[in-house]
């Protein structure tokens, strides 16, 4: 167990020889004893093997946080010798803030760790929908709930297999894409529950039914997709639904 605070450390006293996680707040005041008052007597007969800690800032490597986090997580570590530490997560393995074990997290799944660097991890998640519908709808016409798109010129239309029951955000703004092979495709109209309207008159008639679209992965970074609703990465994967198929490739 990860111990927070002295209620937990007190229920966990009944098996205190059994090794246990002592958390520890270094600033960001969420979880864990806090590093001003911190004491190691109150850990006298208990088997700590992990000290851990989580830095607030770690996606902005210059932040002076993560160097008093860094320092405060250190100090107290030092009265746990025997222990194993953890202090960085994705961002702060990658900026030379790892301390013993790492956590890593979004980097696992090809997303930026970072705010201020370019991406450095290769896409690992990818998100696809099948069309399931093909239409071509005339000049002047609404498309969607409340009508909020309306045609400009003779569009053709794909309907996907997603919506917001899957992950997909409703508040995708009117720049978000989806991809066709190397083509971007505008979404258009709100996203539904079960489905996703998109423009894909530029791909003309080379869309099939059954096709396979890219919601976010190779073409369209999960980054960029989570930015068009005002999201992050982590929101993205977080949100997608038990009816999303997972498959697994590679070792």
């Amino acid at each position: 167990p990860v111990l927070n605070d002295a209620p937990q450390l007190q229920w966990w006293r009944a098996h205190r020889e059994t090794p246990a996680a002592v958390h520890v707040d270094t600033g960001m005041h969420r979880l864990g004893f806090d590093y001003r008052s911190f004491s190691a007597s109150i850990f006298e007969g208990f088997n700590v093997g992990l000290v851990l800690s989580h830095l607030a800032c770690a996606d902005d490597p210059p932040h002076p946080m993560n160097e008093r986090q860094v320092a405060r997580f250190e100090s107290i570590r030092s009265l746990f010798p025997d222990a194993v530490g953890s202090l960085a997560n994705s961002a702060g393995a990658l900026s030379g803030m790892a301390s013993g074990m790492t956590r890593a997290g979004i980097a696992l799944y090809g997303g930026n760790p970072f705010v201020t660097r370019p991406n450095p991890m290769a896409t690992v998640a990818v998100l696809e929908s099948r069309v399931i519908a093909l239409r071509t709808v005339a000049a002047g016409e609404p498309i969607g709930y409340a009508a909020t798109y309306t045609t400009a010129q003779e569009t053709r239309v794909a309907v996907l297999g997603v919506g917001y029951a899957d992950g997909f955000p409703r508040g995708a703004t009117r720049d978000a894409r989806v991809a066709y092979g190397a083509s971007r495709l505008p979404v258009v109209g709100r996203v539904s529950m079960d489905l996703l309207h998109v423009d894909a008159s530029t791909v003309g008639r080379e869309i099939a039914l059954g096709d396979w679209v890219e919601i976010f992965g190779h073409t369209i970074g999960i980054d960029e997709a989570a930015a068009w609703s005002g999201t992050i990465s982590y929101e993205l994967l977080t949100r997608l639904g038990g009816r999303v198929a997972r498959c697994y490739t590679g070792s």
